[in-house]
């Protein structure tokens, strides 16, 4: 049994680019496409924000896909894979709409990952407390939603403790104008923008993404899909083109 297979932790697909734009006509939430799994290996099929219905949109960034092995009997190892991009994908398309929807999210992600972490992640704490994600939490889930008669932006993290214990989520509500989470260009607040109509907005976003490519082709590329919320519901303006 090697060393890297005793109590192992990979979470490939870990950089992106997220990006929230708040307007006069309503807010918006991007995402490229771009994966980088085990060996480095990168795809442009990559699905990291998701329509809930009329209440908004969701992204997810950090760790999308969690793999953990722990050593059995007979040197045994046993594998735990968990896709929180299908993970987004279901909770958000079984919300009923009855119960408040960062509440209903928060607790619903929450009770995907913590039997995932109890099983794979504490038993064997030491490989994950040396990996690159120790001290930075699980993932961040972006959130642009209609609440109270506002269209709020903030972001549902899932920290872990300092002996990898996964603690309760925690949520932060975001007020500024332009919100980038993950790989946001250095010289991207020197770009300039008119948030007046969608075009605008559109051309402001895919010149961002491109600066962003450039920067950081490792993590951040591929087609990006953009949502829009405003008073009056969801929609998607632009959704990538798989070939």
């Amino acid at each position: 049994m090697g060393k890297e297979e005793l109590g192992a932790w990979h979470c490939p697909s870990h950089g992106t680019l997220i990006l929230s734009i708040r307007t006069r006509h309503g807010v918006y939430l991007a995402a490229d496409s771009r994966s980088v799994g085990r060996g480095h290996a990168s795809s442009d099929t990559a699905q990291k924000i998701f329509r809930c219905g009329n209440c908004g949109f969701v992204a997810i960034l950090g760790t999308i896909i969690a793999r953990a092995t722990l050593p059995r009997a007979q040197s045994k190892l046993e594998v735990g894979e968990l896709d929180l991009t299908v993970m987004l994908d279901c909770i958000t398309s079984e919300y009923g709409g009855k119960e408040d929807f960062l509440t209903y999210l928060a607790s619903r992600c929450y009770a995907t990952l913590q039997p995932f972490w109890a099983k794979y992640v504490e038993p064997s704490p030491k490989a994950f407390l040396n990996s690159e994600e120790a001290g930075q939490p699980v993932c961040t889930v972006p959130v642009v939603m209609r609440r109270t008669g506002l269209i709020e932006v903030g972001q549902i993290q899932f920290p872990v403790s300092a002996s990898a214990t996964l603690l309760r989520p925690t949520y932060m509500r975001r007020t500024e104008e332009v919100i980038g989470w993950g790989r946001l260009p250095e010289d991207a607040g020197k770009m300039p923008f008119d948030f007046r109509s969608e075009g605008s907005t559109m051309n402001y976003i895919d010149r961002l993404y491109s600066q962003a490519a450039l920067v950081n082709p490792e993590s951040v590329g591929g087609g990006t899909d953009v949502g829009f919320v405003d008073l009056n519901g969801t929609c998607w303006v632009r959704r990538k083109t798989l070939y």
